[in-house]
């Protein structure tokens, strides 16, 4: 069994990881993977370090030739059974339909459309096609399912997969680790840490999350916030601005970058409590893999937050773009820490009952044996399908 990822992004974000777990479930069952990335980001390194082959391509954007060519020289040569694709959607199906090779689409986001009216007319076509194009489309919360089936697209080919962590990873605690990471970060022993763990960006609230840190008495309750990861989409260009912002909020000493980390469970063991406030969300990831840390988590109002967490049960839910609220949610946790443990303790029991990778993969490989038939060599289709 072939199977050729499409990624096209070599930054390490959240479908980056999510595609990392699909390729390791694969290789364990004995499928002989490939994968076309763009880029020179810390993605081929993990990529490779798992004995996956790599191909270089020049672009994603739908309107340049070049990505669709070099796909198809790539699937000439070595003719694969399944194209999986994490991030080149319109392309991979393009490559897929013209082959004849199944494709299935992993959607990670939430659909959304702007511009001008006859710009969002073009682009729901041709999203429409390339979800009609694809064998199985993989929508990782119910509010990308509904989107992708209002298109057009036969519900019979969507199927709801949601993200999964590996649990024992996450919560095999470590006091030393924690001590580690927190003395790699100058974080003092008694600082109240708190994580935002994204990529820099707008979209995942970096610039709220300062807001609501100068509304707080952070000094006086010794608070400290670690924004976790780099800026992929503009260079360093939103970080400099990110970092220039702290300094004139006056959050100079209490905000820390830390840039791109691997060690993530670590940092999570290092935090007190993450935050998530993001614009916009379909299954965060973040969320899910501080939850299965025993980590409190509070995060904004987006579609995919609201279908992890129960508000006041496993998290806390604030309403998107609003700091005050924000900060009166980090106050409410900062001062009562049997709500943090008991936030933690629910969010960890369902987090572990329902996000776990081994569900997750399950579903995943029953999805791929129904595209593929040759995947039924792998044992796909032997496991039992679980919500």
């Amino acid at each position: 069994m072939r199977v050729l990822f499409t990624i096209f992004d070599s930054d390490l974000g959240g479908r980056q990881r999510v595609a990392l777990q699909v390729m390791q479930g694969l290789r364990s069952r004995g499928a002989e993977l490939y994968a076309a990335v763009r880029g020179t980001g810390p993605l081929i390194t993990a990529v490779e370090t798992l004995g996956v082959k790599t191909e270089s391509v020049p672009t994603r954007r739908v309107k340049d030739p070049r990505g669709y060519l070099a796909l198809a020289r790539l699937v000439a040569r070595i003719q694969p059974d399944l194209i999986y694709d994490n991030g080149a959607a319109f392309i991979a199906a393009t490559v897929g339909k013209f082959w004849g090779i199944p494709v299935v689409l992993h959607e990670h986001s939430i659909l959304g459309f702007v511009g001008s009216r006859l710009r969002r007319g073009l682009e729901r076509t041709m999203m429409r096609w390339e979800y009609s194009w694809a064998s199985a489309v993989i929508a990782v919360s119910d509010a990308a399912c509904r989107a992708i089936i209002d298109l057009g697209v036969p519900a019979g080919r969507v199927k709801l997969i949601r993200n999964g962590v590996p649990i024992d990873k996450f919560a095999a605690k470590s006091l030393h680790a924690r001590a580690l990471v927190r003395s790699q970060l100058g974080l003092k022993d008694d600082s109240v840490v708190i994580s935002l763990v994204a990529r820099l960006c707008e979209l995942k609230g970096q610039r709220m999350l300062m807001e609501a840190a100068r509304r707080l008495p952070w000094g006086e309750l010794k608070l400290h916030f670690l924004f976790v990861g780099r800026d992929e989409e503009r260079g360093g260009a939103y970080e400099a601005y990110l970092k220039r912002l702290a300094g004139e909020l006056g959050l100079a000493d209490c905000v820390t970058f830390t840039g791109h980390r691997d060690d993530i469970p670590g940092v999570l063991w290092a935090s007190d409590m993450t935050i998530l406030p993001s614009n916009a969300e379909a299954c965060g990831l973040s969320i899910l893999e501080s939850m299965a840390a025993g980590k409190p988590v509070i995060a904004t109002a987006t579609a995919g937050a609201r279908e992890i967490l129960e508000d006041g049960i496993t998290g806390l839910i604030v309403p998107i773009g609003n700091p005050t609220a924000l900060a009166s949610a980090i106050l409410r946790l900062v001062k009562d820490p049997n709500l943090r443990a008991t936030l933690a303790a629910n969010a960890y029991a369902h987090v572990s009952a329902n996000y776990s990778e081994e569900v997750f993969l399950q579903n995943v490989m029953n999805v791929l044996s129904r595209a593929a038939p040759q995947c039924a060599s792998l044992g796909a289709g032997a496991i039992a399908e679980r919500p």
